[in-house]
C-alpha cells in the first residue's frame, strides 16, 4: 500500500525486501521513501520474527577502515 501523504509505502503478510545484498523479511515493512528508511514488525501475535540479514561486505565498507569497539568478549559488568 503506498501512502502518498506519509511517503510511505507499506509491504505485508510475509514480506520482505532487499538493497545492496541486506535484506529484510517480516510480516509487516515499511518503506520511509524521504529517509530511505526500513521498520519492520512481526505482526501482533508474535509466533513470526523479523529477520535481517547483511552481507559482510556490506558492513566492511561501512566501517570506514575503523577498528570495532571493545574485543568481543562478554563482560559482566565487573571490574578485575
Amino acid at each position: 500500500v503506498y501512502f502518498k501523504s506519509a511517503q510511505r509505502v507499506q509491504l505485508s503478510t510475509g514480506a520482505s525486501i532487499e538493497r545492496d545484498g541486506a535484506v529484510v523479511q517480516g510480516d509487516v515493512i515499511d518503506y520511509f521513501i524521504e529517509q530511505q528508511r526500513v521498520a519492520a514488525d512481526s505482526g501482533g501475535d508474535g509466533s513470526e520474527r523479523v529477520r535481517v540479514v547483511i552481507p559482510p561486505e556490506t558492513l566492511e565498507d561501512t566501517n570506514d577502515g575503523a577498528e570495532p569497539a571493545g574485543d568481543g568478549a562478554a563482560t559482566d559488568g565487573q571490574e578485575d
